[in-house]
């Protein structure tokens, strides 16, 4: 669907919030080795009363400088906890739903106290959940974020690195926080794919190495082809997800798909 631009005020934001025009799509992350359905990605579109569709890319950045990314982000939880109960209570078999969080929301000091009252209210069994966060968060001072992942984990709530291999720090990262996930950003593998490129090969096939000797999982992103989905798995990457699999789809969609058969 077409892209528009996106003019917000702040009034359409608050307005949009309260009318539930924020929409939960959910893209499969996929085992690798069997095909399986493991999990998916939780991504927000804006859907507009008038039908018109905003994809992240537009809103995502304005709301991180004026700070609705707060609202936002407890709002997507929020959906997701919410469908994993809808999964349970109707005896359908979930699977756990991975939710980006801003480095503004994960930092704030309730944020804990916060997760834990969506646990209690929606019940989520423990590995349902999965924080998705990126290497700026790891800017924190070491041993108050594993602190703080420490107390997540004890919510029975999953934090996963994603995007990783961005940033300059993603060596340190991988040694020193305690993650349960990691997702190893799309221009790895796009470099890994090109014939010629034997060292980006051997990069990722390294990077993957280490984290199954830390044992930390690992999700490579961006598969298009099955050329890529076979040489992420025989590099040694557990799950993987990418448009080869599924586009981000809306929930009724993902039921039919993979819920419901």
């Amino acid at each position: 669907m077409k892209r528009h631009p996106c003019n917000i005020t702040e009034n359409q934001m608050h307005q949009a919030l309260r009318e539930e025009e924020f929409k939960l799509f959910l893209q499969p992350k996929v085992h690798l080795k069997n095909g399986t359905v493991t999990g998916a990605e939780a991504l927000v579109r804006w859907i507009s009363s008038d039908g018109r569709t905003f994809f992240p890319n537009d809103f995502i950045p304005l709301f991180e400088q004026n700070g609705f990314i707060l609202s936002l982000d407890h709002y997507m939880l929020k959906q997701a906890c919410r469908l994993i109960h809808f999964w349970i209570k109707n005896h359908l078999p979930p699977v756990p739903v991975s939710v980006n969080q801003s480095r503004q929301t994960f930092l704030k000091p309730d944020y804990v106290s916060r997760l834990q009252e969506l646990i209690k209210t929606w019940q989520i069994p423990d590995g349902f959940l999965i924080l998705e966060i990126t290497e700026g968060i790891a800017l924190k001072n070491e041993t108050e974020l594993n602190s703080l992942l420490s107390q997540i984990r004890t919510l029975g709530i999953l934090t996963s690195m994603d995007d990783f291999g961005t940033g300059y720090s993603s060596l340190t990262v991988l040694g020193n926080l305690r993650i349960d996930e990691l997702k190893l950003d799309r221009g790895f593998l796009l470099n890994a794919a090109e014939p010629s490129n034997t060292r980006a090969r051997i990069i990722m096939e390294h990077t993957l190495q280490m984290a199954a000797r830390l044992q930390i999982p690992t999700v490579t992103e961006g598969i298009e082809t099955k050329e890529q989905a076979e040489l992420a798995r025989d590099l040694g990457s557990i799950y993987g997800q990418g448009y080869f699999y599924g586009k981000p789809m809306p929930v009724e969609e993902f039921h039919t798909r993979y819920i419901l058969q």
